[in-house]
């Protein structure tokens, strides 16, 4: 009998090998407003941030914590919008509000039902010391206002120093250690330059040959993305891995999907890259590209158009449509491979081996039988993270 069955379903896992792998995660709604959602950062607990459209047209920022999603509201008038810019793995979000049409917005941080509030600027990250970076508009030599990277440390918003006489520039990311990544206009310049701030001094991170380039994160292995032009022009995200003297000792085209378009927007400790190519959510693994796409079930309802946030169990959350209804937040949670009986990291027929020879109750009904065949079989063709 056990012959026979192994060989029923070798032959299953035969017809049906091309699809083999092809489900990695499982995708979650991060709930709504009534509008349009999108997140921009998840915690390494799995608490995702981001904003909320409301029926009114107004923003409001969001927190979920494991399908609890909590409305979060500015605090600077009715009228006022909002938005979670992202959240440190202490599960400390950073909030910006705004008047829409007014250049002044303020950065604050919910803590236990009250915000701390940080002052003016526009924030964009914050790490586990609780540094806050961003940008601020202040008033020039020359009258006008310019918009420059600074960061909140103890209670004091500064300016981060500027790169080759710098007109603008803003800060997108931090890591623990204090580097601090994002872009900068030189002097003579109108497109931006990817910048570095450590030990109080700015360095030019470079691009990928062409005029343009901006980084976005930077983890705690130095390692910076971002996105910059090439030199026949297109515009892809890129890898520089950094060292001490801020010089980029690797610099790496990451590439696109058929479009020519790319960008890298977050990356955890293990060097996972996620962002977006020709409008569809992407993750770089070992530098190549995957259309996350293709790691859903085609069932779900789901187009993934652009991935904002993962963190270092890989969970990652971004922006899509559902059904249709576009602008739509969304979780992705690597499967579990419960089909890898033997622990090898690799489904083949050694588990089959493994299930038959060890009559394992696969479906937990304390009964081995053809139920516990079915449930290895769908597992099997989920495939591993």
């Amino acid at each position: 009998m056990h012959s026979q069955t192994r060989s029923i379903i070798a032959a299953l896992v035969l017809t049906t090998g091309s699809t083999l792998g092809a489900d990695m995660y499982t995708v979650t709604d991060l709930g709504t407003l009534g509008d349009a959602v999108g997140a921009s950062g998840i915690s390494d607990s799995g608490i995702s941030v981001g904003y909320a459209l409301d029926p009114m047209y107004r923003y409001h920022g969001f927190i979920n914590d494991d399908g609890d999603f909590q409305q979060i509201t500015s605090m600077m008038s009715m009228n006022a919008q909002a938005q979670m810019m992202g959240i440190n793995d202490l599960d400390m979000p950073i909030l910006a509000s705004y008047m829409l049409g007014m250049l002044q917005t303020n950065a604050s941080i919910p803590m236990m039902g009250a915000m701390m509030v940080i002052g003016e600027m526009m924030p964009c990250a914050i790490n586990d010391t609780m540094t806050v970076v961003g940008s601020r508009y202040v008033t020039a030599p020359s009258g006008l206002r310019e918009e420059l990277a600074c960061r909140w440390d103890m209670g004091t918003i500064t300016n981060l120093p500027s790169l080759n006489g710098a007109t603008s520039s803003i800060a997108k990311g931090i890591n623990d250690a204090g580097w601090v990544v994002g872009s900068s206009i030189t002097s003579g310049s109108i497109t931006p330059t990817a910048t570095l701030w450590m030990n109080n001094a700015a360095f030019d991170l470079g691009s990928l040959g062409g005029d343009m380039s901006q980084a976005i994160a930077i983890n705690e292995n130095n390692t910076a993305v971002g996105i910059s032009e090439t030199p026949s022009g297109d515009t892809h995200a890129f890898r520089a891995a950094i060292n001490t003297n801020g010089q980029v000792t690797e610099r790496v085209d990451l590439g696109s999907l058929p479009g020519g378009y790319s960008i890298a927007i977050s990356i955890n400790d293990l060097d996972q890259i996620v962002g977006s190519s020709s409008n569809r959510a992407v993750l770089w693994e070992n530098d190549t590209l995957i259309d996350l796409n293709t790691r859903i079930a085609p069932s779900s309802g789901w187009i993934l158009n652009k991935a904002t946030g993962i963190n270092e169990s890989g969970r990652i959350v971004g922006v899509g449509s559902l059904g249709g209804d576009p602008f739509r937040a969304f979780l992705l949670t690597p499967a579990d491979c419960n089909a890898d009986l033997n622990n090898d990291g690799t489904l083949d027929f050694f588990d089959i081996s493994e299930l038959l020879s060890g009559q394992i109750d696969f479906n937990a009904d304390t009964v081995f039988d053809f139920f516990d065949i079915s449930a290895f079989l769908q597992a099997f063709q989920a495939g591993c993270p």
